[in-house]
């Protein structure tokens, strides 16, 4: 299947394309809704979306403008898998300025039969989840095959420069999915629409509205729906489903005043980036000395004062900050308080931790800018328009020893250059002062490499060594898991997990400490259980631990494009002496494969020179995005690695001379 994607860019005269579906009524289920046992357009669906229709108003009230954002939803449970969409969760925004109100929140079920329960107030519970936000939450009771949910909801926003997101598309079928807009044409919004479904859009003439009798603008109402959505599901390796869901999005472009002053709303990435340099939870937290004076003590002026090349310099400082402050696991490109309250407290969000960083670069005379990303969790960026609350974390280019690098402070056992996996999320904002630019960002190799010096004897058992090298995010992974001291003498969980018989007399590390190079595991082992004697025949699987030897990609079809985090290469080298008497029966042959743009190969290479064999084996995966015209064929390469590395060498044992 083909996969589309992309942005429209929409403004209010668009095209009539489909009459306008009727209001959905409460209370009201019609009985084929109630007698349905299997959702026709697909029969696997364990849940379907009935209707989900919505409607954004946009009011006026003296100076104030706020909108109201009203929900209907109609859900269809049809099997027992599909019983967890009887919880339900609705966010809003709390924080003082642009606090939200739900306005009223009611919900009932009905079982096959029409019979009904309404949800009490008191089984509505409020969740505050932050400082910013809360949530409502409630249970449907009694769920069972058959059950028809249904509730509705309305949320006053003052946040007007960007309404909420519509999804047309979930995790579930979608039978209808409606939107109508009515807003002043005195607002003027651009509409983002993004998908591979087929959006149908109705407009009716303009009429004009009454506030407090007097005649103040006119609206224009605008109804965005698709019918018979497919569901889409998480699938292995994109960022975010959300970036593939069918979706409307809304952002503010300007309001058109009387006697033609406008005043715009969206301006151009140039004078955003003016704009965050000179504000007081942004720019100014880097600037102005005042704000982190805590951070220079005497620990960080040794090493701001050290002679040393500038990138130990930026190492020992991006050691320094993520042994300082723990991630209090939110994500933000701005600071709450000031970097000087980080300090105190001793947690901050995201932003807070790299900002705080890039004050203390900047101070050591490194040249060094904040580049605002969205994650890959979060979703994708849009570059046409400047809409800043689109990002969701900051990291820091910086010019070390004439070489350019991406900084992002996280765990203290990875590589200060190699971001967190969750930023490689291609694209980010760089403010540098003179040239804010788009930049490309893309993970750093990594590499794992193992090499096995072993010996069989004639009962199928192997010892010698195991050594294993991890650079790059698997090194830091690994770090991470050796430094905890349950976990000191112990090995990586692969080697556990895929070497059956595994027995270590010895283990020893090096780089441990030294985190820009790979991580070294040296063992004396013992592997009882690998080979398999078969009267005069062993059998035995040379590549014993690989990330491959389980297909990354199990399904036969998919909807969204392959969008790995980094660049992989794996190698594995096997140094064996046969045990004596035996002679080689059969071998894994030789073999090169990949793709036709050698973006993923694969290379084999088995050689025997008497009681001696050495194999080699290469997994060399060089980009990260795959468009969905490309994943059978990628799928069908994984395959073939797959079946490749799990080949056995049989040895013969040779008749007495």
């Amino acid at each position: 299947m083909k996969y589309l994607f992309y942005w429209l860019i929409l403004f209010f005269s668009l095209n009539v394309t489909a009459q306008e579906a009727p209001l959905l009524k409460w209370n009201q289920i019609p009985e084929e809704d109630l007698q349905m046992t299997v959702y026709g357009p697909d029969s696997t669906a364990a849940a379907v979306v009935l209707a989900d229709h919505g409607q954004i108003i946009l009011e006026l009230e003296g100076s104030a403008a706020y909108y109201r954002y009203k929900r209907h939803r109609r859900i269809k449970v049809l099997n027992p898998e599909g019983f967890k969409k009887a919880n339900i969760i609705i966010p809003y925004y709390t924080a003082k300025k642009y606090a939200e109100t739900i306005t009223y929140l009611k919900g009932q079920i009905f079982a096959p039969d029409g019979t009904k329960v309404v949800i009490p107030n008191k089984d509505i519970f409020n969740n505050p989840i932050n400082e910013f936000y809360a949530e409502k939450r409630f249970t449907f009771p009694q769920v069972q095959a058959g059950s028809v949910l249904e509730y509705r909801y309305e949320i006053v926003s003052p946040q007007i420069t960007e309404l909420r997101d519509w999804y047309f598309q979930e995790d579930i079928p979608v039978r209808s999915s409606r939107l109508k807009v009515e807003i002043p044409n005195a607002f003027k919004y651009v509409y983002l629409f993004q998908g591979n479904q087929q959006i149908n859009q109705t407009g009716k003439d303009d009429r004009a509205i009454d506030v407090r009798g007097n005649t103040i603008t006119k609206i224009k109402d605008n109804v965005y729906q698709m019918v018979n959505v497919p569901a889409l599901k998480t699938e292995k390796y994109i960022t975010s489903v959300n970036d593939h869901r069918a979706r409307l999005r809304f952002q503010l472009k300007e309001i058109l005043f009387p006697r033609g002053h406008v005043q715009s709303y969206l301006s151009n990435w140039a004078e955003v980036s003016t704009s965050l340099w000179s504000q007081e939870r942004f720019g100014k937290q880097f600037m102005d000395e005042k704000m982190f004076s805590e951070w220079i003590n005497p620990e960080t002026t040794k090493i701001l004062s050290a002679n040393i090349p500038d990138r130990e310099k930026a190492a020992a400082l991006y050691q320094y900050v993520s042994k300082t402050i723990k991630w209090n696991r939110r994500y933000s490109f701005k600071a709450k308080t000031t970097l000087n309250d980080v300090f105190l407290e001793k947690t901050g969000n995201s932003g807070e931790i790299n900002l705080a960083y890039l004050a203390l670069l900047r101070h050591a005379g490194i040249t060094a800018h904040p580049v605002l990303i969205s994650t890959r969790s979060h979703g994708r960026m849009i570059k046409t328009y400047p809409i800043v609350d689109q990002f969701n974390h900051v990291i820091i280019s910086a010019e070390l020893d004439d070489e350019m690098a991406l900084l992002d402070v996280g765990l203290p056992t990875k590589s200060m250059d190699y971001p967190n996996i969750n930023s490689l999320n291609k694209s980010g904002w760089l403010l540098d002062e003179n040239t804010p630019q788009w930049i490309d960002i893309e993970g750093p190799v990594t590499k794992t490499t193992t090499m096995a010096t072993l010996k069989l004897n004639d009962n199928g058992i192997l010892t010698g060594k195991l050594q294993g090298k991890f650079k790059g995010y698997d090194g830091a992974t690994l770090r991470a898991y050796l430094a905890n001291e349950e976990n000191k003498e112990k090995y990586p969980t692969r080697w556990t997990e895929q070497i059956p018989g595994l027995e270590v007399d010895s283990i020893f590390t090096k780089n441990t400490n030294t985190y820009d190079k790979s991580l070294h595991l040296i063992a004396q082992v013992k592997l009882s259980e690998l080979a398999e004697k078969k009267g005069d025949l062993l059998y035995f699987q040379p590549v014993f631990t690989s990330g491959f030897l389980k297909n990354k990609l199990p399904d036969e079809n998919r909807v969204c494009p392959v969008e790995m985090a980094f660049p992989k290469t794996e190698n594995f080298v096997l140094n064996l002496e046969l045990p004596t008497g035996y002679e080689v029966e059969s071998l894994p042959a030789s073999v090169s494969l990949s793709l036709a743009d050698d973006s993923v190969n694969y290379n084999l290479l088995v050689s025997v020179q008497g009681q001696f064999l050495q194999l080699i084996s290469k997994v060399n995966i060089k980009k990260t995005t795959f468009p969905l015209a490309a994943y059978e064929d990628l799928r069908e390469l994984f395959i073939q690695i797959e079946e490749k590395l799990k080949e056995k060498i049989v040895l013969k044992k040779m008749a007495d001379k």
